[in-house]
């Protein structure tokens, strides 16, 4: 995922990322997200949509502490955006996903995996 560190000289890493997401790969979207959130080259609206898909997607580990690692909270307004823009997102990954593939995505795997004792 070396995408992840050209985020800030190469315009073209931010599809690539976005890409990998559609086929499956979280990490691409965390370290999207992560780049949006903390770059000053970011957007913290767009990173926290790309957070939540990421969720969306099986992913809880950033939605546990996504509000305590930005730098500064989003009004109601920008989160209800970037909400929307999330589900956008989702739906456009997915639409890649099968614009390749011919077929859906296949459903999501839950992460972290919790197994609780009986």
């Amino acid at each position: 995922m070396l995408d992840a560190r050209r985020l800030r000289e190469d315009p073209e890493a931010k599809t690539r990322l976005l890409s990998a997401g559609a086929e499956g790969n979280i990490f691409a979207l965390n370290s999207l997200a992560a780049y949006m959130m903390g770059s000053k080259d970011g957007n913290l609206q767009v990173g926290y949509s790309l957070s939540r898909v990421a969720e969306m997607r099986g992913d809880s580990r950033l939605a546990m502490a996504r509000d305590v690692g930005m730098p500064r909270r989003l009004d109601v307004l920008e989160k209800m955006q970037a909400e929307a823009d999330a589900i956008r997102m989702n739906n456009q990954l997915d639409r890649m996903y099968q614009d390749k593939h011919g077929s859906p995505p296949p459903p999501p795997v839950r992460r972290p995996v919790v197994e609780l004792e009986d």
